[in-house]
């Protein structure tokens, strides 16, 4: 190796000052952000070609490393398969490096071979070693979200519980009914209201549903109406009328079929059939778990072998990335289904709200987007919790929380989607009032 004497470093420093010679003692240096960015892809990678067979604790785990489960843990990983000092010896990388993992692995379990990842991703594993393999971000953070919070101060419904709220016809939001058990007397006044233009509105329709509370209810966009079905009247008998609201008044509508009376069942509308769907409730004090479609004229039974078990009170939407109808929740449960038109087929989000019940959930152009609930089933005497989550189309995303918690608040989209409106449900002190919107904004 050359020796530099110190008149050779003089001329050098001289040389390097006019331009004359490349800065050789300099490193041009990594963007401030090149490491957490090629973390970020790194945490992808894992996921997508290793998660399978070496996730966490309960996933299926192969091979002679047969422990090795921590794929995404970044300080177990860092530690036992990363060498920081010499990243080209590191376990991670020599054995991406020479084709020898990933593995195939068939559904028994029995190795088939491997498969070499692509150039790009063994260099980026190498890149993100050689920048101290940062950690990643947290799945679990919220993400820098365009859709803001805003508490509107309006003057609107009285407080309530068991209400329902819905898109309506014109880019509008219509509640209607819902029961004031803290009023002396109790009340179920089965009114309805529009929220349009930023306001909220009494409607006096010339006729009205005969339910007070824990009916379904949601937009069927294809006929331009908002369908409810069921629920109990002030007698507290279940019901299972179907209604109709064209932004005007009530209208019911006779059918030849329909499900057993009940309440809490699950409703949302099929955009990609033009279908209207209803699963579960609770009729007769039994939670259901049957499956229903109505066309605008008669309620259909579908014959679903298998699908989420019987429940009340979950929350349903309409999924625009995947074009099914999404479920979540209901009865203690904090799972995730799809459906098709013909089956139901559960998911495996890697995040999941802690809510079981009482959720509000609304679809809009941002997607799904699910506000507040309990973790009790019993919503009487039940906290709400203070959560807003995003369904991306595999998972669900924290998004950050605007209105205080509560369950059973009323969530729908206005000006055709392009905001969500969150009215009441219960807090901590009792029946809640306050409006906000959640849309893009600075």
């Amino acid at each position: 190796m050359r020796k530099w004497t110190l008149a050779s470093a003089a001329v050098a420093a001289v040389l390097m000052c006019a331009g004359l010679v490349p800065a050789l003692a300099q490193k041009k240096s990594p963007k401030p952000d090149a490491g957490a960015e090629a973390a970020g892809k790194v945490y992808t990678l894992l996921k997508d070609n290793c998660y399978s067979c070496h996730g966490e604790p309960g996933k299926k785990v192969y091979g002679e490393r047969g422990q090795l489960n921590y794929i995404l843990d970044h300080t177990k990983l860092v530690e036992k398969l990363v060498n920081k000092d010499k990243p080209e010896d590191s376990k991670l990388y020599t054995e991406c490096n020479d084709g020898s993992m990933p593995k195939l692995v068939d559904a028994t379990g029995k190795v088939r071979g491997s498969k070499k990842l692509p150039q790009a991703d063994i260099d980026l594993l190498l890149t993100w070693i050689k920048a101290g393999a940062p950690a990643w971000p947290d799945p679990n953070a919220a993400p820098e979200s365009k859709l803001k919070w805003k508490d509107l101060a309006l003057t609107g419904p009285d407080g309530r519980l068991g209400f329902n709220m819905a898109e309506g016809p014109k880019g509008s939001v219509v509640l209607y009914g819902g029961v004031n058990l803290t009023a002396m007397p109790p009340s179920a006044p089965k009114d309805t209201w529009v929220f349009s233009s930023g306001k909220w509105a009494k409607q006096s329709p010339k006729s009205s549903p005969a339910c007070a509370g824990l009916s379904s209810m949601a937009f069927d966009s294809k006929r331009g109406v908002t369908v409810l079905w069921g629920g109990m009247n002030e007698m507290q008998a279940w019901l299972n009328a179907t209604w109709e609201w064209n932004g005007t008044t009530w209208a019911q509508i006779t059918t030849k079929d329909s499900p057993t009376a009940r309440r809490g069942a699950a409703l949302g509308f099929d955009s990609k059939r033009n279908m209207m769907v209803l699963f579960g409730g609770n009729a007769d004090n039994a939670d259901q778990d049957d499956t229903w479609q109505y066309d605008g004229k008669n309620w259909i039974k579908l014959d679903i072998k298998d699908g989420p078990s019987a429940r009340a009170g979950a929350a349903m939407a309409f999924d625009a990335v995947n074009k099914q109808l999404l479920l979540y929740g209901g009865t203690g449960n904090t799972d995730t289904w799809l459906f098709d038109g013909k089956k139901w087929t559960k998911q495996d989000p890697a995040n999941s709200p802690k809510a079981t019940d009482g959720c509000a959930m609304a679809s809009g152009a941002e997607g799904i987007v699910m506000v507040g609930g309990t973790t009790s089933a019993d919503i009487m005497t039940a906290k709400g919790v203070n959560e807003c989550w995003q369904w991306n189309g595999k998972t669900w995303v924290a998004l950050p929380t605007g209105p205080a918690a509560r369950l059973g608040a009323g969530l729908a989209p206005e000006n055709k989607g392009k905001a969500f409106v969150c009215f009441g449900g219960r807090g901590d002190d009792g029946n809640l009032t306050d409006t906000w919107t959640l849309a893009e904004g600075k």
